[in-house]
């Protein structure tokens, strides 16, 4: 498929293997559009005004700004980052190709993730005030094993037909929304049945330190009374060796990334073997030290999960296999992370804060490498990144009005199964019509290798096709 592009240049598409004028933009290569021309045919064309100029000129750019800006406001409100939905929306409704909506959704789920943190980094869990809400043991143990499943999701999702992925992403996230959505039914029952009173002062993260150990009960906050936030440096202090191991894991897994490798060489094999026993090593690292710490000190030191108490390896493998399958499908660590939080009985609050962590890590990372690597479409980049930053900072105040100081800490698993319904949806309708689209174009429908072991890393391999004796109608001269 890339070969042909390459062969009809960029005026005209590749279809069933041979150069055709195109019918509708979404045949065209990025950042082109197709302008019509006789008898229904027309030339790709270069988009030539900026994205926020469309975005009040064109009403499906407007309904994309402001479709992705009640969908960040979700995924605040959830921790996740959103890209389950910003990439089919780019898709469709912006007009952008999956290789720049990409790069584009993983920038703006970075800035979103930053917004989370600074909200949340210096509050305490609801329920077990000495310890931090964002539960850095959990980010520190599952972190390196849930990137090694996300590296080789990726790989197999390059041999994988689009059907087959299409499948599994309706048997995973279906059972993912089933799940998170009767947990969340669950809390809010059970809320609503418990008396009203003083939410804030029973169990809110959101209030100031005093002198003492404790937060000061009196003195209620806002999450955006500062940009750093007074509790910051105590609580980091508490957990430093976590964020330490996990810098260093981030730092293992940026340098990594500038192989240069071939994906189908031995020296890439080797560079996989070496890159899963450095993180297994680092895993068993935090490991050991969390459970040696838990026997020093079991009341201050023991969080509100033990993630050592069913074996070192049960939840790392438990997040590589979460890794895995977000990598195969194309999906989001946010996404894949907070439903698992949430099944082993992580506080509501505590997975918004703690999957906000992973969503950071994990976007930084993808956002220097798209950038090192020049993919990424600035104008559209820059654009709906302000509209994520706005649409986050809504969310998380909306989340302090309707969430935190009335104790509803439901309609955070409720919002997550929103996300996951909406990417679902979203993912289901631009799977399907990408089914179709790779049957139509002649596209490779059953599993290979040839995308994976691609010399540039994305198209998939194809012959060079011949046009037969006579041209098709729509490239006859007139």
């Amino acid at each position: 498929e890339a070969g042909n592009r390459g062969q009809c240049g960029t005026d005209l598409v590749c279809r069933q293997g041979i150069c055709r004028r195109c019918q509708k933009s979404s045949e065209c290569s990025s950042m082109h559009e197709c302008v019509s021309a006789k008898l229904g045919a027309g030339y790709c064309m270069p988009i030539q005004q900026k994205v926020w100029a469309r975005a009040f000129t064109q009403p499906h750019e407007a309904l994309c700004t402001v479709t992705i800006f009640f969908a960040s406001a979700l995924a605040a409100a959830a921790g996740t980052g959103g890209g389950g939905m910003f990439v089919p929306l780019l898709v469709s409704l912006s007009g952008l190709k999956t290789h720049d909506a990409v790069p584009c959704s993983q920038f703006m789920i970075f800035l979103g993730s930053i917004i989370n943190i600074v909200v949340v980094i210096s509050n305490r869990h609801p329920t077990l005030k000495s310890q931090p809400v964002i539960d850095y043991d959990c980010v520190v143990l599952l972190e390196p094993l849930l990137c090694l499943g996300v590296m080789f999701g990726v790989m197999a999702n390059q041999v994988t037909p689009q059907w087959t992925l299409l499948l599994l992403l309706c048997l995973t996230m279906g059972v993912a929304l089933w799940r998170t959505m009767g947990k969340g039914l669950q809390q809010y029952k059970k809320e609503i049945a418990m008396p009203t009173s003083s939410p804030v002062a029973a169990d809110s993260p959101l209030t100031c330190e005093s002198s003492g150990d404790m937060p000061n009960k009196q003195n209620v906050r806002t999450c955006f009374d500062g940009l750093i936030p007074k509790g910051f440096v105590r609580l980091t202090n508490m957990k430093a060796w976590q964020v330490i191991l996990t810098v260093v894991v981030w730092a293992s897994l940026l340098i990594s990334s500038f192989h240069g490798l071939s994906p189908c060489s031995w020296h890439f094999f080797d560079f996989l073997v070496l890159m899963s026993a450095v993180l297994f090593f680092l895993t068993f690292v935090a490991a050991r030290r969390m459970r040696r710490m838990i026997e020093e000190d079991p009341i201050t030191n023991k969080g509100p999960v033990d993630w050592t108490a069913n074996g070192t390896l049960y939840y790392p493998m438990v997040a590589f296999t979460a890794g895995f399958l977000g990598g195969l499908l194309g999906l989001g660590g946010g996404i894949v992370m907070g439903p698992m939080l949430i099944e082993v009985g992580m506080h509501s609050e505590a997975v918004q804060a703690t999957t906000a962590v992973f969503v950071f890590l994990s976007s930084s990372l993808a956002t220097i490498q798209f950038a090192r690597l020049g993919k990424t479409v600035w104008d559209y980049a820059m654009w709906y990144g302000m509209v994520t930053v706005f649409a986050t900072m809504l969310g998380q105040w909306l989340c302090d009005v309707f969430v935190r100081k009335r104790g509803r800490y439901s309609m955070i698993t409720l919002a997550i199964a929103g996300v996951l319904f909406a990417s679902l949806a979203s993912l289901l309708v631009i799977g399907v019509g990408q089914v179709f689209e790779d049957y139509y174009m002649g596209r490779q429908m059953w599993f290979s290798s040839g995308r994976l072991c691609n010399s540039n890393g994305g198209g998939i391999v194809a012959s060079d096709v011949v046009p037969a004796d006579q041209w098709p109608s729509d490239l006859r001269r007139w």
